[in-house]
């Protein structure tokens, strides 16, 4: 008598169990984004598919919502790069002084637009490398160079393998 209590205890946390894990949700707010307000724009149908491919290469699955959050971040990042324009130094001199502080802000912030507008604690070589080939030139002695001088002026520390403490200003 006390096993059947038991199996019947059993028997029906596990029907709650599946019952939770079964709910699904009908409508209401998407899950990515915090108190969402609704925006309609018009863009071209090419852009439209472009957008949902790239979301579907991403994610594994173009899924409900996933648009709303990239997009979502495809702005905060458009916003961060126009409020940041001013603070930024001039990269259209021919020929600038190579004064290295201002070189490694002008990598600081090429990195930081790579992250969304977040400095990263941590980088790889390749985040590096494409930061200064947006800002010195893509030739392999140039890149070498900077590396070079970016760790011996302690702008990166070397931590392991391909991995290196960003500490640029």
């Amino acid at each position: 008598m006390k096993k059947n209590r038991i199996m019947k205890e059993k028997n029906i946390i596990d029907f709650l169990e599946e019952k939770n894990n079964k709910k699904k949700r009908k409508g209401g707010k998407p899950r990515l984004i915090k108190n969402p307000k609704k925006l309609t724009v018009y863009i071209p149908e090419e852009v439209d598919r472009d957008l949902r491919e790239l979301i579907a290469l991403i994610h594994g699955s173009y899924q409900h919502g996933l648009l709303s959050y990239e997009i979502t971040n495809a702005i905060r990042f458009y916003i961060w790069e126009l409020k940041n324009e001013k603070k930024m130094p001039s990269s259209n001199i021919l020929n600038p002084k190579t004064n290295i502080y201002e070189v490694a802000k002008q990598i600081g912030w090429e990195i930081e637009k790579m992250f969304g507008g977040e400095k990263p604690q941590q980088i790889t070589l390749k985040h590096l490398r494409m930061a200064i080939i947006n800002v010195r030139g893509c030739s392999t002695p140039t890149i070498k160079r900077w590396l070079r001088i970016l760790e011996e002026m302690k702008f990166i520390k070397h931590l392991r393998g391909q991995v290196f403490e960003n500490l640029l200003p």
